[in-house]
């Protein structure tokens, strides 16, 4: 290395100066203050959101006999969502920090809180199957009947998924078929998500 003397040379040269705690005192010790909430601060202090609980996600998300078809792309979600949410109410899903309105599914992840919304219409429409298709966005599949503490769950959510779930537990479902078949298509682009 040529170039080894040189830096050598001015590693030697450095004399660096440490703190000794013993002998540090330091010069600003008084505690600061949390700065003042002002109009820029938009999130409301209570409610808080609800405690995440992906066993309630997963109980409900195993129930749902109509479901997002699973050749349509996530980035595809919103425009579901939009027409979803203009023919059913999707309050179940939303979770708002601004209005401390949270929907007992808002904590899920955007494709259980899409088949929670497709079921929810679906169900609202005596469970036809032109209600569950949007153009072969949507299929229906085999269900699983929540038991025990995951039906317990389910039912404190509600069937608008506005309710206050406080229990929590491992999943346990028994599965039961249903036929599926829907023609496939394009989907009809829509508005921005909505939750």
């Amino acid at each position: 290395m040529t170039d080894y003397t040189y830096y050598s040379s001015e590693i030697n040269a450095v004399s660096p100066t440490g703190t000794n705690k013993a002998s540090y005192t330091p010069t600003n010790s008084a505690l600061q203050d949390c700065p003042a909430v002002t109009s820029d601060w938009l999130a409301t202090a209570t409610p808080l959101p609800p405690t995440p609980n992906s066993e309630l996600c997963s109980c409900m998300n195993k129930a749902a006999s109509c479901v997002v078809d699973s050749s349509v792309s996530s980035k595809d979600y919103a425009d579901l969502f939009s027409v979803l949410c203009g023919l059913t109410s999707c309050a179940g899903v939303k979770a708002n920090g601004t209005t401390g309105v949270y929907g007992a599914y808002g904590m899920c992840t955007p494709e259980q809180q899409l088949n929670f919304v497709l079921n929810k219409y679906y169900s609202e429409q005596s469970s036809a199957s032109t209600a569950c298709d949007f153009s072969g966005s949507a299929t229906i599949t085999s269900a699983a009947s929540a038991t025990g503490t995951c039906s317990s769950m389910i039912k404190a959510a509600g069937t608008a998924g506005t309710g206050t779930v406080t229990t929590s537990a491992s999943v346990s479902t028994t599965t039961s078929s249903s036929g599926a078949g829907r023609p496939r298509g394009l989907f009809i682009n829509a508005l921005a998500h909505l939750v």
